[in-house]
């Protein structure tokens, strides 16, 4: 079985609906689908062979040699965290699937790297066969409302009710769109990086049923299959009307695409 079948990356931007994705495929088990690999602002959990950066840390006490980050060293430490996770993954139902946010895509290039070239993941998946599953919601301005509300509460993730916080927000217009701007410049970026890859760009608004093209288009990319809507987490964002005070003042925002015509941003 190739590198192809049985290891996938997923890429998004926080809030676009990973952790509802990984699980809906971990409850169907059309793969197992693992959390944020290479975040460095969670600390590993005792056990956690996965985290990247107890890898790392490993694999360079290993080999001393390896502590320069040039191109070469990291395109060596790169391609030995991915053998690594093909090895655990082994004992799973394949495919595993890696979740790694724009945000930490960082951790895997060289020293002095440009932070607006592709990062050298890219370049190693592709020889490797690996896919690229690009998770992106079209409701652009509902992705930085999420994180603003998630960051207000701290709650941005929960599998019941009793772990949700309901608080009133104020959002204030100039900043919610320079904001939907930024990301959409971040989603485009890496469309840009991943287009030589194998790949898929899959619609969160698309995954919310079966069947439905994005479940097809990620099954054709990845030979897993998702027949039944089943996850382990709950939506945590209530009703933008309950929560948002001036909503009226945003309203008009929330049907716009991120491939359509945004507005301008504040002078």
């Amino acid at each position: 079985m190739s590198d192809q079948k049985k290891l996938a990356i997923l890429v998004a931007a926080e809030r676009s609906g990973t952790h509802y994705v990984r699980s809906v495929i971990n409850q169907n088990r059309a793969g197992r689908a693992f959390g944020e690999v290479a975040n460095a602002s969670v600390d590993p959990e005792p056990g956690d062979t996965l985290n990247f950066f107890a890898f790392r840390r490993d694999y360079l006490l290993a080999h001393p040699e390896m502590f320069v980050p040039s191109v070469r060293n990291t395109e060596q430490l790169i391609n030995a965290y991915l053998d690594h996770c093909l090895d655990i993954g082994a004992s799973v139902a394949p495919p595993m699937i890696l979740d790694i946010k724009y945000g930490h895509l960082m951790n895997f290039t060289s020293g002095w790297w440009d932070v607006l070239s592709r990062p050298l993941l890219f370049d190693i998946a592709k020889s490797r066969g690996i896919p690229i599953i690009h998770l992106v919601r079209r409701r652009v301005f509902e992705t930085v409302i999420s994180n603003m509300y998630a960051s207000a509460t701290g709650v941005w993730r929960a599998s019941s009710t009793e772990e949700l916080q309901t608080i009133q927000i104020d959002i204030d217009r100039d900043l919610l769109i320079e904001r939907a701007r930024l990301l959409r410049q971040s989603i485009n970026l890496c469309r840009t990086w991943i287009e030589g890859n194998h790949h898929a760009e899959l619609h969160y608004e698309d995954l919310l049923s079966v069947p439905s093209p994005g479940w097809s288009l990620l099954g054709s990319l990845t030979h897993s299959h998702v027949t039944e809507i089943k996850s382990f987490f709950i939506k945590t964002t209530p009703a933008y009307e309950t929560i948002i005070t001036n909503f009226q003042d945003i309203a008009d925002l929330l049907t716009l695409d991120v491939d359509g015509d945004l507005p301008e941003p504040p002078a």
